[in-house]
């Protein structure tokens, strides 16, 4: 446990950046949710997962919760590993163990979509312990979402992105 708080952070720039990013995207979500309850803008209280799929049943709240908080240890974690160890392009012996990112995907892009899922997912999950339903208040016409719920998606598409450019990178490489 001493060994995490004494860690180097190889390259605060891109951790203090990525970071701020999900931060400033987390609180306005924050701000635009008490304007929700203040009376100021519309929103719907979503009681169901994304897009409002709803989920009943005391054993789908103790898995959605069970998951949930897997998943945001989870990012924490990867967050610190590449903190402590950032990845080089191209260079396999930079890869953190047991990572599923082929090596190439560089750490500006898994920085960003893993605090963006991190942040998102922290403020979805602040609603439920709060007030037991997600504030949404953006209108897609077939359904709502809110901030949060579009930095997870852009998590998610960061990721992906990330993924397909090194597969690419690599392919490339071999021809």
């Amino acid at each position: 446990m001493n060994k995490l708080f004494n860690m180097e952070i190889k390259n605060k720039n891109l951790f203090f950046g990525a970071g701020l990013l999900g931060l400033a995207f987390f609180i306005a979500d924050r701000i635009l949710k008490n304007l929700v309850l203040a009376g100021r803008i519309f929103g719907l209280k979503n009681y169901g997962l994304a897009l409002s799929i709803n989920f009943s049943g005391k054993i789908w709240e103790i898995i959605f919760w069970i998951l949930a908080t897997a998943v945001i240890f989870l990012l924490g974690y990867l967050i610190i590993k590449n903190i402590c160890h950032p990845r080089e392009s191209g260079d396999p012996e930079k890869i953190i163990p047991g990572s599923r990112v082929k090596p190439g995907m560089t750490t500006t892009l898994l920085l960003t979509s893993y605090f963006l899922l991190l942040f998102g997912a922290a403020s979805n999950l602040l609603d439920r312990i709060k007030f037991g339903y997600v504030i949404d208040y953006l209108n897609f016409h077939f359904f709502y979402n809110n901030l949060a719920d579009i930095m997870i998606w852009a998590g998610i598409i960061i990721y992906l992105v990330g993924v397909w450019y090194n597969r690419n990178k690599q392919n490339t490489k071999l021809n």
